[in-house]
């Protein structure tokens, strides 16, 4: 389960703004890379700027058009989710 709202993780609380919707999406993605890894964490984005705020801070970031399907790899997708639980 994904959970939207989380505190940000202290390595990122004072280099992005913690009101911005794609820093939250980096929080989440950084938060699970942390938590599990073991797993591959894939943020998925057309955005650019959010693409490259991720491969600043140590996560993959893929284009829509750039990932395959593989059940080893946990793909965060900006635009829409599958087989994941979001909660507020």
């Amino acid at each position: 389960m994904v959970k939207v709202g989380q505190d940000f993780h202290p390595d990122l609380k004072l280099a992005f703004d913690t009101r911005t919707a794609d820093h939250e999406i980096l929080n989440i993605a950084y938060r699970l890379a942390r938590k599990q890894p073991k797993r591959q964490v894939i943020l998925v984005s057309k955005d650019v700027n959010l693409r490259m705020k991720a491969k600043a801070i140590g996560l993959t970031a893929r284009t829509t058009a750039a990932i395959t399907s593989r059940t080893s790899r946990l793909c965060i997708m900006v635009s829409a989710c599958t087989n994941t639980s979001v909660s507020r």
